[in-house]
């Protein structure tokens, strides 16, 4: 008898000793503590020979009980509490979860049960070994070869083929909790580096200070290889070479899968890396990720070095604040004691340090201006999305989110926009706003900058809109888009955008920032919230009479003090007003025609009237006319002669129109009917181009809250009526019974039926692209996309810019749609990622050779067909 077989004999006799209100431990603690006279939690040699012996467990061989008492003995002395914990604890865990799997009939969490107890790299083995898509068959191959039984695997596939990714996120969840997120990035502050190399984590990893050596009696071998394994597989599943934060959080959403338990968690991370010793050896391990970023930053630069432009004129017109407080107000304040203090002072120490510079000074300053006016100006040409979306790409940077950004971080959110800076112009503008020399620099304040402050009346107007619509102390998203009137828009009336592209600039950028603020789950608008999207959408209205007009049209404010001034206005006529007379009751001017017909009540031309007001009577012609009737039926009667059919009178006649007229309706209206309600959708869908295809896909997620690529009728119905999409109830009833199973409707294949199939040219077209790339990130595949020779740039039908933004945009809402994420977080793009972006082009560009000339300019392909 050995060690492991003494274990599992233990284990067997006590468990016919257990019931069901007294476990397994709770057996083996009682006899223990008979023999524990003292009550001290610990036995000689004889007394836990004798307890063994109790237990059922008869040790007849000297020599073995001696290499009992040898392995789990400290100093002469057998702490039975930590006895159990090693000897049952592994099996009462392995019992637990083999009777939470027995109880659930859930298929995914036996799955999920399963690979918890295959250890560390059960999850990381099924990850690696599963095609990017795959089918139900495939899976089942994998467990069995892997000796896991699941039942009912079937019913987690709405189709043939399911994702990967969406699979794995399913089962052990798409982040880590806020506990665990805690724990490690203490570890990953201990290396003090940006990225971490493989070798530094396996060099730095103490495999013998695991508690699972001493509870589960593993060998420090076996805990480092598994370390090794899991590191390997994760950097290949992932294709990287060095970890991020970003990336050892994601590692260790699948290395620690396993376990359950927070606190066991973080008693593993504390034990296998030392960091209660790299704790207390100084303040800059375990400290909050400000200062590590700060004192990271000061290794790579020296305040002698940065040329700090600390003018304070510059300051009050660029309206910054270097405080780190987030009201307005709290700025103004700050403002204001700024220049009390220079008040008081006859020179501002900043200026002192700088007086020898003063020319250099001013130069570098107005430089300075200029280069934040063209990141803003880039920012404005994409509206408040352009705003935001810098916005959120800085607090994905943010890794240790403390709202500072060090110089890496904002050269890259910077880079991620395309706006044409250099890096010397970026360093210039991050050593401004470095007020402290810190090297950090708060990312409110710079985007407070960039967007500047909303005028009273603008203010006003949003307070007033949200008093309008509120509910409590807060107002819903449901009720923007319900009393959001889009037809009153002046951009809709002016022709310059559809009604679509309107609805799409304001709620898009409402509900991203909605988000931002960790909106997730609920749609409820605090006002400072609305309050600081308006900032960000009114950024690009410089006007306050157009930004006042928008407002009060599409929300139906009420403006007492600002009416608008035409005759139509019933609080305010002027009829001696010449512009509002003429605009109202002679539109002939504007629109041409005469006066009568543009008449705002419907009046007739005279000969209109006189055609209209004659009876309806039937006109007798002349006898000489007769020549030109047609021959009347004749029918034959059985002694052969001719029947003369009698002639209808007129009211016959009338009838006989009318009911051939009903006819042709209906046959109008049954021909509709017989149309495919899928291709009304499809066509519904398409009408809102590429953002409305990928905006619908990203929707059916948002409303799918089981992940199970499934909606319910209602679900289906409300993504649409949220949408704004003018579809009947009607079409969608029928699309939904024609991808329905068992009352849930499998939206993969709707959206596969709305894409269709690309044709090969197409395809080897995209496949020619994606080839071209020199790496497939998503960085990469925005600096190669060249929106120059993009063929709507080249007709003058689009300006460069809004090309750009819409592929940039575009581009990253479908890379969150495939994978689940953000492009920081997962920046590579697979062939199936770029395929599935270009089918929903594929919907909006049918022609082939107009497909394939698209795709060779944007990506400088050389004609090769």
């Amino acid at each position: 008898m050995d060690i492991q077989q003494f274990e599992k004999e233990l284990v067997t006799k006590l468990q016919f000793k257990a019931s069901s209100r007294i476990g397994v431990e709770t057996v083996l603690l009682k006899i223990f503590k008979f023999f524990d006279l003292s009550n001290e939690g610990n036995l000689k040699k004889q007394d836990f020979l004798k307890a063994i012996a109790k237990a059922g467990v008869t040790i007849s061989d000297q020599d073995f009980g001696e290499r009992l008492w040898t392995t789990y003995s400290v100093n002469e002395q057998l702490n039975y509490k930590e006895f159990i914990n090693r000897v049952v604890g592994k099996q009462s865990l392995e019992e637990q979860a083999e009777s939470r799997i027995v109880q659930t009939g859930n298929p995914l969490e036996q799955l999920r049960l399963k690979l918890q107890l295959k250890g560390a790299l059960g999850i990381l083995n099924l990850a690696i070994s599963l095609p990017s898509q795959f089918t139900a068959q495939q899976l089942q191959d994998y467990l069995k070869r892997n000796n896991i039984e699941v039942d009912g695997l079937y019913q987690l596939f709405n189709g043939e083929y399911m994702s990967a990714s969406n699979l794995i996120n399913q089962i052990k969840g798409q982040y880590l909790n806020q506990s665990r997120q805690g724990v490690v990035s203490d570890v990953f502050y201990t290396f003090e580096q940006r990225e971490i190399s493989p070798q530094q984590l396996v060099n730095r990893f103490n495999a013998d200070r695991h508690p699972e050596i001493k509870i589960l009696c593993r060998s420090p071998n076996d805990v480092r290889e598994e370390f090794l394994s899991g590191l390997s597989v994760y950097l290949q599943l992932r294709g990287i070479k060095m970890l991020t934060i970003q990336d050892f959080f994601d590692f260790y959403s699948y290395f620690g899968f396993y376990v359950t338990n927070d606190e066991i968690f973080k008693t593993i991370l504390v034990s296998v890396w030392d960091l209660n010793q790299f704790q207390q050896q100084g303040p800059q391990y375990g400290t909050p990720p400000h200062s590590v970023k700060q004192q990271q930053q000061q290794l790579n630069y020296s305040p002698e070095s940065q040329n700090i432009i600390t003018n304070p004129q510059i300051v009050q017109q660029l309206n910054f604040s270097p405080s780190q407080d987030k009201s307005v107000k709290s700025y103004q304040q700050q403002q204001q004691q700024q220049q009390q203090q220079q008040q008081r002072q006859s020179v501002p120490k900043s200026v002192k340090s700088h007086q020898s510079n003063a020319s250099q000074m001013s130069s570098t300053s107005r430089q300075v201006e200029l280069i934040v006016q063209r990141i803003r100006n880039r920012l404005i040409s994409r509206g408040a999305r352009g705003f935001i979306s810098l916005y959120r790409v800085g607090k994905i940077l943010d890794a240790d989110h403390d709202g500072m950004l060090n110089l890496t971080e904002f050269r890259k959110a910077i880079r991620d926009h395309k706006i044409e800076v250099t890096d010397p112009e970026i360093d210039l503008v991050f050593q401004y706003f470095d007020r402290e020399s810190s090297g950090v620099i708060d990312l409110w304040g710079f985007m407070f900058v960039l967007r500047g402050e909303m005028s009273q009346l603008r203010t006003q107007l949003i307070e007033q809109l949200f008093e309008k619509y509120r509910t409590n102390d807060y107002i819903t998203l449901s009720t923007l888009r319900n009393n959001f009137i889009c037809r009153n828009h002046p951009d809709l009336k002016s022709g310059k955008k559809s009604d679509d592209e309107i609805i799409q600039d304001f709620f898009e950028p409402l509900q991203q920032l909605h988000n931002i603020n960790g909106g997730f789950g609920h749609e409820n608008i605090t006002r400072e919230e609305l309050l600081e999207f308006f900032s960000n959408y009114s950024a690009s209205i410089p006007d306050d009479k157009y930004f006042e007009q928008i407002i009060v049209n599409v929300f139906r404010l009420l403006q007492d003090g600002n009416k608008n001034h035409h005759a139509g206005n019933k609080q305010v006529f002027e009829p001696d007003h010449k512009r509002s007379y003429l605009q109202d009751h002679h539109r002939y001017v504007l629109q041409g025609g005469s006066v009568s017909a543009n008449a705002p009540f419907g009046t007739f031309t005279q000969q209109e009237q006189l055609a209209q007001s004659r009876p309806s009577v039937g006109y007798n012609q002349p006898a000489s006319f007769n020549i030109f009737k047609p021959l009347e039926d004749v029918k034959v009667n059985q002694n052969g002669s001719q029947i003369q059919q009698i002639p209808l009178s007129q009211s016959q006649i009338s009838q006989q129109s009318q009911q051939q007229q009903q006819e042709i309706e209906k046959s109008v209206k049954s021909s509709k009917q017989k149309m495919d309600s899928v291709q009304i959708l499809r066509n519904k869908i398409c009408q809102r181009g590429l953002r409305g295809l990928i905006n619908i896909q990203y929707r059916f997620q948002l409303y799918d809250k089981s992940h199970l690529n499934a909606l319910s009728y209602q679900e289906w119905k409300n993504c649409f009526k949220q949408w704004r999409l003018e579809v009947s109830d009607q079409i969608l009833d029928e699309v939904f019974q024609q991808f329905q199973t068992n009352g849930m409707m499998n939206y993969d294949g709707f959206i596969k039926q709305v894409q269709g199939t690309m044709s090969l040219r197409k395809f080897n077209a995209v496949q020619q692209a994606f080839e071209s790339l020199p790496k497939a990130t998503i960085d990469i595949v925005k600096q190669q996309f060249n929106a120059k020779d993009h063929p709507d740039v080249r007709a003058n039908r689009k300006r460069e810019d809004d090309v750009l933004c819409e592929f940039i945009d575009t581009f990253e809402q479908h890379h969150f749609v495939f994978t689940g994420g953000d492009y920081v977080k997962n920046p590579n793009v697979t062939f199936e990622e770029f395929i599935g972006y270009y089918n929903n082009i594929n919907v909006l560009i049918e022609d082939d050779i107009q497909f394939e000339q698209h795709i060779q300019s944007v990506w400088n392909l050389r004609r090769r067909f």
